[in-house]
């Protein structure tokens, strides 16, 4: 099973690639996703993340927490399984891989 740690790491990384396709993209996506918007998502992101711990190890970890909970936590890494889906298409179609 996936962790949730590794999951949000993944997201953290899937935003950061977005970023980047985007400031690549010399204005070309301006238009429909604006840079400062997604500043804002990835700091809530962030703060969610270390708010729940959930890129922590141990104790302190979202992992930890929820271990007795398999349906939480697997509704957890539904949610951020498909947040990287949703990121990984915006980044296809703003990198031009995918129309």
């Amino acid at each position: 099973m996936s962790s949730l740690r590794l999951a949000t790491a993944i997201n953290v990384r899937a935003f950061q690639n977005l970023t980047n396709a985007l400031s690549m993209s010399q204005g070309q996506w301006t238009g429909s996703i604006e840079g400062e918007a997604l500043a804002d998502e990835i700091g809530r992101f962030r703060v969610w993340a270390g708010n729940l711990g959930a890129l922590q190890k141990g104790h302190s970890s979202l992992d930890y927490r929820l271990r007795d909970s398999p349906v939480l936590s697997n509704n957890a890494l539904k949610l951020l399984h498909e947040l990287e889906h949703n990121l990984n298409e915006s980044h296809a179609v703003v990198s031009g891989v995918r129309a």
